[in-house]
């Protein structure tokens, strides 16, 4: 049934799980993006997640405005009902079909509302701002016009120190540590980093050695993490590249457990199902520039493990959706 969708800041979520043979996810996942970039005047994001549960699917979240609800639900049934008939796969694994709640989904069908939304995103406001900050000081219009956008970046860039400055949290002081790094590596303004990112330095790291405490998870924290703390290593005139390297560094050993270990609460499943594509295709570049900026070798490690995973090609080259203001900061960061 898709009657039922979730409300969750503001938008309505859609969440289908397309039931589809493991050997040919790689078209679907294409046909998944494809769909995404074809109705972004409509959708606001879009979350893939592979998994075998109740037989092998592609789970795929999008979002939208909540008064496109019905247009959406009917839009994505039928265009997902449409390319299961026209491309039909063929599987010759066999599921145990059972019975009610445990019974397993026929291979090319669809299913509504199978799962919860795990990774929720992050303040789409606050990203708003700062992909519009960002912009203002790349502005490449007549000197007039770069004038006013700059003015209007540092605007933003004021309102979004207060922000962060009034509510802190690890996510938003992350974005706000990256911003920081590109604005000045960039030469967009004068700053002393390491004096102007002092408390987010600190704030950070106790939060991540308090993550170290428990299990660690590859959440959207653990990446910006991930990424501030990367940014900040790669900042030659900071005075704690030595310290952020012992960061990453532990925090790679936290990746590699999960090829090691991998289980989720007490049922063993194998990694590349803990996380959805995108999560995987932010490890890869965050491996590859970890590796590139100090011959890692346990990064050399990890990487190894995620190319060994079975269906990586699938994971990795699927031109799923992905977070535009992470991939920004990326490219921006190490333009230079």
């Amino acid at each position: 049934m898709k009657s039922v969708y979730t409300i969750m800041g503001g938008k309505a979520w859609y969440c289908i799980s397309i039931f589809y043979a493991r050997k040919a996810w790689l078209e679907l996942l294409l046909e998944i993006t494809s769909f995404y970039q074809n109705n972004q005047s409509f959708l606001d994001c879009c979350l893939i997640y592979l998994s075998e549960e109740r037989g092998e699917h592609i789970r795929a979240t999008f979002s939208s405005n909540v008064n496109n609800v019905d247009v959406m639900q009917d839009k994505i049934e039928n265009h997902f009902l449409l390319f299961l008939e026209n491309n039909p796969s063929f599987s010759s694994k066999e599921f145990p079909f059972g019975k009610e709640l445990w019974q397993y989904y026929p291979n090319n069908s669809l299913a509504w509302n199978q799962y919860e939304i795990e990774y929720q995103y992050m303040e789409l406001s606050l990203d708003e701002r700062l992909m519009a900050c960002l912009s203002g000081f790349q502005s490449l219009d007549c000197l007039d016009a770069k004038e006013q956008a700059e003015d209007k970046a540092f605007e933003f860039l004021e309102q979004i120190q207060q922000e962060v400055a009034a509510a802190p949290d690890g996510i938003t002081l992350a974005k706000w540590g990256c911003l920081v790094e590109c604005l000045v590596q960039n030469s967009f303004v004068e700053a002393e980093v390491d004096e102007l990112l002092a408390e987010t330095d600190e704030y950070l790291i106790s939060l991540w050695q308090q993550m170290q405490d428990s299990y660690v998870d590859i959440s959207p924290l653990f990446l910006w993490l991930g990424d501030y703390f990367l940014f900040r290593f790669c900042d030659e005139q900071s005075q704690y590249r030595a310290q952020f390297f012992q960061i990453l560094k532990q925090m790679l050993s936290s990746v590699e457990q999960f090829f090691h270990l991998p289980k989720c609460n007490v049922i063993s499943v194998e990694p590349i199902f803990l996380f959805p594509t995108i999560v995987w295709q932010d490890m890869e570049w965050w491996l590859i520039r970890i590796n590139e900026a100090c011959s890692c070798e346990s990064a050399r490690r990890v990487l190894g493990n995620l190319y060994a995973l079975r269906d990586s090609e699938a994971l990795l080259h699927s031109n799923s959706p992905k977070d535009a203001l992470r991939w920004e900061f990326r490219n921006l960061y190490f333009s230079k």
